[in-house]
This record gives structure tokens, sequence and C-alpha cells, in this order.
């Protein structure tokens, strides 16, 4: 009895204390630098713009005016922190893309800015102007939006055991906090780009305890246990970091920012994003993935054994084999037949071999998950074979009904490990020889397999296509969006409007195909040209007058009139091949000049808009001075 209460009180205190022994606080900590979320190592290694953006966030404040959860009564703290728009100033500038203009605390700035100009004024001389106060910084975009959701208890569970008072449990709880953010142009008031993101907050409680009467009046109590609660702050700051770097990649390949390096728009974190981004669209609320898990044809191999139940007792174990062919309707039914060869035997009286073919169907509950349950029911036959090495189906043959249930792990996308439990009931009392009972006989085949999937049986597969990323023709501005590129006069070349550019590349494209057209156009006339000729020119004999003569005279041309006529028509043929060209070369001129007129056009409008980007810049470099 001593020996069963050690026991107990030890994998208590194993299992439940050796978590919080090693995590307890035994002394006071110091102040230390704030914790950095992994989405931070990313922001890091954001590609560099091409010219920093000025922003201004005026308030990113929590919008959804939640309390904290709470199971002894009602509280009155707010679920999520209040210092949202300070924790968006900071990933901005970690991300190093935007100078960030003070709004939030405009008031105070703004009345410590008078105050200075005031006491300028009464005591600086009037000759003294580099210590007045330059202009405030103003911003090309306007960021808003906010914490819009707090949902607690979104996933709740645990587990647990007891036996005689001693035993533990583990419970865990999954919030989730949702994040908008938006980029909104200043000089037009448009909302450029607008993205979500959001996180899973986790809790969870692990405990075990003892509690037992070792002897009279003797009671031996023990518990312990830990608690975890995710930091809501670090999952909000998380959040809004992740959304800081969706608006900027998103900008980018939307064409709204500009990259410094533009073969950067193919770098591993601009790919991993998009790879995020559409693995998002496939999953559903609780991040599985919604996809077509399997392919449409699959082969399977697969090991077991068979248990008899029928009118002889002492059943014994054999093993089993067999192969099998899918169909998958890649949603909750999949279609298989299969043959496996195994024994049906008792201690003593039996022992015989059976091949057993079997046409099923399964019910998978979860076919969109990396492992699913299913149910699984057919017919088939089953016949005595008398070779254990051959297969045979010329002797007894029974008819069975086949149901049971397994579980199936998808290793990859090809690969999936079968694990099932059936019942084979035959229709029959006769398997074994011996007809006794209210029952047929029947038997028990538990399997392990391995899935193999494939796309089809037969033909080439399919290449896929490469998905890249195109970057967009033009690109907005830093601090503003116009909708037409400044030229330094003032004035648009060749009295084209700008937005033109694309009907000019457009423009350029048409003249390429009709040139391609009249060549393809050209060959074709030419031929059909020469033929005609050749067929003119086949001496036929007049029907109209209806006399022999003609033909007579046909059939005696020598070798060589025939000769002269054929030289003649080649001679027509050439000349008229001629002057077919002629005139597509006259026409290629002329669409090549006007597809030449248009480049030089786009090239004219090119320059001047590099000019106007160098003035800009010019420009800029001024101001900052």
């Amino acid at each position: 009895m001593y020996r069963n209460i050690i026991y107990s009180l030890l994998c208590v205190l194993t299992l439940g204390s050796c978590v919080p022994f090693f995590n307890q606080p035994l002394t006071e900590q110091r102040a230390e630098i704030g914790a950095e979320t992994p989405v931070k190592k990313t922001l890091e290694n954001l590609p560099k713009p091409q010219m920093k953006l000025t922003a201004a966030v005026y308030s990113f404040r929590d919008q959804t005016g939640q309390y904290k959860p709470s199971t002894t009564g009602a509280s009155w703290s707010s679920a999520v922190t209040q210092g949202t728009t300070s924790i968006l100033i900071k990933a901005l500038e970690d991300s190093d893309w935007f100078y960030v203009a003070e709004r939030e605390g405009l008031s105070n700035l703004s009345s410590e800015r008078n105050i200075i100009l005031n006491t300028q004024k009464k005591f600086s001389s009037s000759n003294d102007k580099k210590n007045y106060l330059r202009p405030l910084l103003f911003a090309g975009i306007i960021l808003e939006g906010g914490i819009i959701s707090y949902d607690a208890n979104v996933i709740t569970g645990g587990a647990g055991l007891r036996y005689f008072s001693a035993g533990g449990s583990a419970q865990y709880r999954q919030d989730r906090v949702t994040v908008y953010l938006r980029a909104v142009s200043t000089m037009t008031g448009k909302v450029m780009k607008t993205v979500h993101t959001s996180k899973m907050i986790l809790s969870q409680k692990i405990d075990a305890s003892i509690f037992r009467f070792v002897k009279f009046k003797r009671l031996l109590e023990a518990e312990s246990g830990i608690t975890y609660n995710e930091p809501s702050e670090m999952a909000v700051k998380e959040a809004i970091e992740k959304a800081v770097e969706s608006l900027i990649i998103e900008g980018v390949i939307d064409g709204i920012w500009k990259l410094r390096n533009p073969e950067d728009i193919n770098s591993d974190v601009i790919r991993n994003y998009i790879e995020e981004k559409d693995s998002n669209r496939e999953s559903d609320f609780f991040d599985q993935m919604m996809t077509k898990r399997r392919h449409k044809f699959g082969m399977g191999v697969f090991g077991g054994s068979w248990l008899y139940q029928g009118d002889y007792k002492d059943p014994e174990l054999r093993p089993m084999g067999g192969l099998s062919l899918l169909f998958d309707t890649q949603s909750f039914v999949q279609f298989s037949a299969q043959f496996s060869k195994s024994s049906l035997a008792t201690s003593q009286k039996l022992d015989k071999t059976f091949n057993a073919l079997e046409v099923g169907l399964k019910y998978r509950l979860m076919p969109s998950k990396n492992w699913t349950p299913y149910i699984e029911g057919g017919i088939g036959l089953m016949a005595h074979n008398k070779s254990k090495y051959f297969i045979n189906f010329s002797n007894s043959v029974y008819t069975q009904a086949v149901y049971g249930a397994g579980v199936e792990f998808l290793l990859n996308d090809r690969f999936g490990l079968n694990i099932s439990l059936l019942n084979h009931y035959s229709l029959s009392d006769n398997v074994d020889g011996l007809k006794q009972g209210r029952f047929n006989d029947y038997f028990w085949e538990a399997k392990v397999g391995l899935n193999f999937y494939l796309d089809r049986i037969w033909g080439k597969k399919k290449k896929k296509r490469k998905e890249l990323i195109r970057k967009k023709g033009t690109a907005l501005d830093f601090n503003f969006t116009p909708n037409t590129t400044v030229v330094p006069n003032g004035n648009i070349p060749s009295g084209e409007s700008v937005e033109s550019k694309k009907s000019l590349k457009r423009k350029l494209r048409k003249a390429q195909r009709r040139n391609k057209k009249a060549e393809k156009k050209r060959k074709r006339e030419t031929k059909v040209s020469v033929d005609k000729k050749a067929d003119e020119n086949v001496v036929t004999p007049n029907k109209n007058q209806g006399d022999k003569k003609n033909e007579k005279i046909i059939e005696q041309k020598s070798p060589k009139s025939q000769k002269a006529l054929e030289r003649k028509a080649k001679r027509e043929a050439k000349a008229l091949k001629k002057q077919k060209q002629k005139a597509a070369k006259a026409l290629r001129k002329k669409n090549e000049k006007e597809a030449k007129d248009l480049k030089r056009r786009w090239n004219e409008m090119q320059k001047e808009r590099k000019k106007a980007e160098k003035e800009k810049k010019r420009k800029e470099k001024a101001r900052k001075k």
C-alpha cells in the first residue's frame, strides 16, 4: 500500500511540478528592454524604398469596447491595450520605410511651438532669422484603422484523468484579435490600400493533485500546477507589425510604392508573403487548410491480420496482405477496390486459405485536414484457395459484406498512412465447413497500409505555370497620388496626355501586329496567284465548237511548244509575284514609319518624365537643405 502511495506522489510531483519549478520566479527581476516579436525581423529585412514615405498617424485605437474576460465576476479592464498608436509608430520606424509626423499630441506640439515663437519675437533681434522655427513636416499619406475585433473563448478545451483521488488535468483557451490598417492619400483623399491581420492569444493551465487517506486519521494531499497566459500586448504588437508589413508589400506589388532596386520585387520576403497569402485563402477560420488534400487516383499496399469468428472455438490470428486501387472524389467520398489473401484458422480443427476481392466506399469526416477518421462499407467475394502461394477463385466462392472504421494520416501530398479495423460478415454459414448456430461465419481484419496518390493514371502531367510578380507600369509619388506626371515646362509632349502612354504602347503593338498580318496575307496571296496562273496556262480544248479537230491539234502539240507555254506561265507568275511584293513592301514601309513615329513619341515622353523626376529630386534636396 505504501509503495502505491509513493508511486502516486512521485507521479504527481514529476508531471505537475517540473514545469513550474523551472519557471517559477525565485527572485525579483530588474527592468529590461521590451521583448520583440518574430515579425520585427521581417520588417527589418524588407527591401529598401526609393524614397521614404512621410506618414501621419492621428489615432489608431481600440474600437472593440471589449472588457477582459473573467470567471469570477465583472471586470472593467479593457481586453487589449489602449496604446496602440504608439505601437504602430514604433512599427513604422522599424520598417525604415516611413518618416512619421507627430499628430497624436498635435495640440501639445502646437502649444510648445507658440511659446517658442512668442519668446523669439520678444527677445530675438529682427535680423536673427536662423533661430526661427522651421515649418512642420506635412504628410503625403495618413494611416487610419484600429483594433476592430477581440473574440474571447474562440477555442476552449482540455483533458484530465483521476484515479482514486490522484490525477491531473490540462485546459486551454484561445482568443483572437483583429487589426485593420489603411493608407489614405492627403492629395485626393483616396484610400490607396487596406490590409487586415489577426493573431490568436493562447492561455493554458496544467495541474496535478493527490488526495488520499494513507491510514486511519492520516491524510495525504499534494497539488501542483502552472498557468500560462500569452500577453495581449505582445499579440497586439505582432498583429500591428504584420499589418505594416502587409501594407508595404501589397503597395509594392500594386505599384503604389517604388523600390530602390527593382529586382528586389523577387526577394524572399515578398515571395514568402505571397505564399502565405495564397495559403491563407485556402484555410478556414482556425488556420486549417481547406484545399483538396488528395489526388484523384491512388494505389495502396497493406498488411495486418485476420481473426476468425465462426462455429469453431479457439481462433488464431493469421497474417494477411494485399493491394488496393483508389479513386478519390477530392471531397468526403473515396471509392476503393482491394485484393487480400490470408487464412482463417483455429488452434486445432480449421486452417483454410482464402482470397478476398472487395469493392468499397469510404466516407471521410474531415477531408481537408492532414488526418481524418472515416467509416467504410462495401461488398465482396471470398474464395477458398487450396494453395498458399497461388491465387485461385475457381473453388467455393462466398459473398460477404464489409464494414468498419479507420483513420488516415497524410505524410505529404503523395503518401498517406492508413489504419483500419474491418468486419467481414459472410452471407453463408458454410465458410468453415460447418453449419451451426444462428449467425453466419465472419472474421475481423486489422490492417496498416500505405497509400500513394497520383494525378492521373496515363498521359503526361501538365506543367505548372510559375507565378510571376509583374510590376505595374507606373508608380505613385511618395507623398501624393497625382493623375498625371508633372513635366518641367508644364506641357505634355506631342499634344498627348501622360495618361496616354499606355495607349501609345497599345498603338505600337497594334502596328507591329498589322505588319505581321500584312506579311502573312502577302505570302498567302502570292501562293494563290501562282497556282491560279499555272491553271490558266494549261491548254484545254474548245468545247464550244464541238469538233474533234481541236483535240487532234492539241494531241499533236510538240514538246517544245509545251515547254514554251510553261516558261511563259512562270515568267508571268514571277512578274505578278514581284508586283505583290512591291505593294506589300510599300505597305510595310508605311506601317514601319507609323510605328517609328509612335516609338519616337514614346521615347520623348520617357525623356521628359526622367527630366521631371530629376527636377523633383533637385527641388526636394533643396527643400531639405
